[in-house]
C-alpha cells in the first residue's frame, strides 16, 4: 500500500515541534501531498500544503495523520476524530 496524502499536527507553542514540522514537509512535500491542521500551518506560514481541521482529514484523503509532540498531543488528536486514521506519533518530550 503507497500512502499518498498524509496529515501533521503538532505543538503550535513548541519551537522543536514546529521546526521538525518543517522538517518533515521539507524532506515529504515531494513524495506525498501534505496537509497541515490550522493550528500547525498557522505560526509556519508554509506555501503548498493544505490546511484541514484533524476530523476533516479523513474526508479530504488523509490516510496517515504524524502528529508532532507528546502523548496528550496524539490523544487531542484521536479524540477529535469520528473514525480515528492511523496515527505516527513523533516524541518530542511536550
Amino acid at each position: 500500500m503507497t500512502i499518498k496524502k498524509i496529515g501533521i499536527v503538532s505543538r503550535c507553542d513548541h519551537t522543536d515541534a514546529l521546526e521538525m514540522v518543517s522538517s518533515i514537509v521539507d524532506t515529504f512535500s515531494s513524495k506525498v501531498d501534505i496537509a497541515l491542521s490550522p493550528n500547525t500551518a498557522l505560526p509556519l506560514k508554509l506555501e503548498d500544503v493544505e490546511i484541514i481541521p484533524v476530523e476533516l482529514m479523513r474526508a479530504h484523503g488523509v490516510e496517515l495523520l504524524i502528529s508532532v509532540g507528546g502523548d496528550g498531543t496524539v490523544l487531542r488528536n484521536i479524540a477529535r476524530m469520528e473514525d480515528p486514521l492511523p496515527i505516527l506519533g513523533i516524541n518530542m518530550g511536550t
